[in-house]
């Protein structure tokens, strides 16, 4: 029992007592379903017999089943056999179609039909009397994802698969296969397979371009994924299509520099593979190196030039360190306006330096854009 004491302090107290024998009435301790749903055994609490005085032998006729939830039927209420190990009594079920684990099977004693020696009736109201069927249906495909780079595609079912029927084995290549339909990329095979509960990736070396008109369609090996109660997936599965993306242009990789500070973003090349990028809601400049392949992004260096709000701005190199940069807004050192500012950025990225600012006109609103361009070697046109 659980309550509370002295001082609102938390207990838990456990009792022991003793009960004279008649006054223990007849119940099911607990009940549970074979592996192959055909039979279900009741254990009972003492020992019971079907008629008053000790005597007669329980009788299929003395419990009641019921069978509520998931797909599976129950033919008949009355259990179809009984046989009886000291007080576990084991009764046949007649269970129609394919039990999917959500089903719900009670057992109630019949009333006035289970008593014990000392005439105490079990009654068909009962709290450890149900159980659940055991799942029969294999595991079915929920969803198939293909991978933003085409690299790979993600099949999820609906329970945690294994490559053999004990629920065990890491799946293999070869427990799939995957065809592709239209378009102009191909996919030969799946070159390795992971798995992370019941989400599967399936990493595709796909040959050629995909333009996005792609079927790419995943198909489960016969007899080779189970789920953990052993059954097995089926070969023929809804859900295991999806379309490839469009590889003309395509996502190859992403990095979030900065969070909630992200507008207005001007990016300059400043040679090979260094890029300097000004972004708000704050002034920010920051330098990237971004591989020849687009697929790796590293932050270098940052500089917060503007420690209130900045509104429309552009981005120029005048050379190769030096950058001018013209926008609306604020500036610690010379107040509000429009303001024109350059900076020493060296060409490793690894440094940015704020380096002038003139404020030309002290007029700014939110809608203020801002246009640089070049003229000359050192002459440039604002708008």
């Amino acid at each position: 029992m659980a309550l509370a004491g002295q001082s609102t302090d938390g207990f838990i107290r456990t009792f022991d007592y003793t009960r004279a024998a008649n006054t223990v009435i007849p119940r099911i301790s607990s009940v549970a379903v074979a592996a192959d749903n055909a039979t279900i055994a009741v254990t009972m609490n003492e020992a019971v017999y079907n008629a008053t005085g000790g005597s007669g032998n329980l009788e299929t006729s003395d419990f009641a089943l019921s069978l509520s939830g998931g797909a599976a039927t129950l033919g008949s209420t009355t259990p179809t056999s009984i046989s009886k190990s000291g007080n576990v009594y084991t009764l046949g079920m007649n269970i129609s179609g394919t039990p999917s684990g959500f089903e719900e099977i009670t057992v109630r004693p019949v009333d006035n039909s289970i008593y014990d020696a000392s005439n105490n009736e079990a009654v068909p109201n009962q709290i450890m009397n149900t159980d659940y069927l055991t799942d029969k249906v294999g595991p079915t495909i929920y969803s198939t994802v293909v991978g933003a780079s085409n690299r790979n595609v993600v099949v999820t079912f609906s329970d945690p698969v294994f490559n053999t029927s004990s629920g065990s084995g890491a799946l293999q290549a070869n427990d799939f296969s995957v065809s592709v339909r239209g378009g102009t990329a191909t996919v030969a095979s799946i070159s390795s397979v992971s798995v992370s509960g019941s989400a599967v990736t399936l990493a595709l070396p796909t040959a050629g371009v995909a333009n996005g008109s792609e079927t790419l369609t995943v198909n489960v090996a016969a007899n080779s994924v189970y789920d953990n109660y052993g059954n097995a997936a089926g070969t023929s599965q809804s859900n295991n299509t999806a379309t490839l993306k469009d590889g003309r242009i395509l996502v190859k990789n992403g990095l979030m520099h900065h969070a909630s500070q992200g507008y207005d973003n001007k990016i300059v090349r400043m040679n090979k593979d260094r890029y300097l990028l000004a972004y708000k809601n704050y002034g920010y400049l920051q330098t990237f190196t971004i591989s020849d392949d687009g697929a790796t992004i590293t932050e270098v260096a940052s500089l917060n030039h503007a420690t209130s709000t900045v509104y429309q701005q552009d981005l120029l190199q005048i050379d190769s360190d030096t950058y001018i940069l013209a926008y609306g807004g604020y500036d610690a050192q010379t107040g509000w306006g429009q303001h024109i500012k350059t900076f020493k950025v060296k060409p490793d990225g690894t440094s940015i330096v704020d380096i002038g600012d003139l404020v030309h006109d002290t007029y700014y609103q939110t809608d203020n854009y801002v246009s640089l361009l070049r003229i000359d070697v050192d002459t440039y046109a604002i708008a």
